[in-house]
């Protein structure tokens, strides 16, 4: 406190307990900037207050009191080795002022209780010193596996790296810190949570569509939120492809796609155009221009309805010869006479079919049915 209240700092700091401590006892204090000579008085008292060693500290609060009552004299603070000496000035003023009559219990108090001080103060650096003695054997057993509850753990993505520490120092079979290898280090640094990792997709056919829970994925390559996705790939004359893949935050996966070809009648439905999801005709796959009605789709409601329906949006399946191959809801109405009339209506229509590259294919489409009073 001293120290502290001297130089503003603390003397001894560090990047844990054990390296604070270890510096208390074995490392002399570090002397700061002192611009004053009443400065560099107080530094030199506190200095020896805080001596390793108690024959180099102050023998008693009398000697303290006389160091500091010396008003900044080097002479008294006593920089040997040896116990303070008194001043002989200063001793005999406190000599004349001193009472006449001894008195002889309280003195024998006073060195009772100094004498307890002691001892509480040789204790508690026993106490130090033996802990740091079997601690740093244990810590080094522990380290190292030896005890049958220590056993080395996986690497955590989410652990921090490991800090060069005091301890580690006085640990190490050579007093050297290890060696941290790039790659152990790059799977243990520390990566905040939502960062992106990296999807890689590898033997991928061209036109095939991919999605990650049912959204699309463009590319071979890209960012993705961490999670568990169900990848799922599509191509043209191979068989649907559905595996789960998990991205670790801050970390690149690599999916090697084996598409198996398709055989039979499977093979004309496996494409990625014949079934409609979210990201059907994605990048133009499937059409350049989607399919039209050739008539319109209202359909008439009696003027004395009760309730009037809202509009229909049906999903439909158009032939490359302009025929509906199949019809859905897919934006139900409000009543499902509504619904059963637009896909009576739908099932008998004729479409100009879609176009890809100048040439009809079947394709989805969705197409809204209005309700029109009579």
């Amino acid at each position: 406190m001293a120290y502290q209240s001297l130089t503003g700092r603390v003397p001894f700091d560090g990047e844990d307990s054990f390296s604070i401590g270890y510096k208390h006892i074995m490392e002399e204090i570090p002397t700061p900037p002192l611009e004053t000579y009443d400065q560099r008085t107080v530094f030199e008292i506190t200095r020896k207050m805080m001596a390793k060693s108690p024959d180099e500290r102050f023998q008693s609060a009398d000697d303290l009191v006389q160091a500091l009552e010396a008003g900044g004299g080097f002479a008294a603070v006593g920089l040997a080795t040896a116990a303070t000496k008194a001043i002989p000035s200063l001793a005999g003023v406190r000599m004349a002022s001193a009472p006449t009559t001894p008195l002889p219990r309280i003195a024998d108090k006073l060195g009772t209780e100094h004498h307890k001080r002691s001892v509480a103060a040789g204790i508690a650096l026993w106490v130090v010193v033996v802990g740091i003695g079997l601690g740093a054997p244990g810590l080094y057993a522990y380290k190292k596996g030896l005890l049958f509850f220590a056993r080395a753990a996986p690497a955590d993505s989410a652990s921090g790296a490991p800090r060069d520490t005091l301890a580690q120092r006085l640990l190490s079979d050579t007093g050297v810190p290890p060696a941290l290898d790039t790659a152990d280090t790059a799977r243990t640094r520390l990566v905040p949570p939502g960062t992106l990792g990296r999807l890689t997709l590898q033997g991928l056919p061209a036109g095939a569509r991919v999605t990650l829970n049912g959204m699309p994925f463009r590319g071979s390559q890209g960012d993705v939120p961490p999670g568990t996705y169900r990848l799922a790939v599509r191509a043209s004359g191979f068989e649907p492809y559905d595996r789960q893949v998990v991205i670790t935050p801050g970390a690149p996966s690599t999916v090697r796609i084996e598409l198996q070809p398709a055989s039979g009648e499977a093979g004309s439905n496996a494409g990625p155009c014949d079934q409609y999801g979210p990201a059907y005709n994605q990048d133009h796959l499937c059409f350049d221009t989607r399919p039209l009605p050739l008539s319109l789709t209202r359909i008439p409601v009696p003027a004395d309805a009760t309730i009037f329906p809202r509009q229909a949006i049906l999903l439909i399946h158009v032939s490359k010869d302009g025929s509906t191959l199949e019809a859905r809801v897919f934006g139900p109405s409000n009543l499902d006479t509504f619904n059963n009339e637009a896909l009576d209506m739908a099932k008998t229509l004729r479409w100009n079919p879609a176009q890809r590259n100048g040439e009809p294919v079947d394709a989805w489409v969705q197409w809204i049915f209005q309700p029109v009073r009579q």
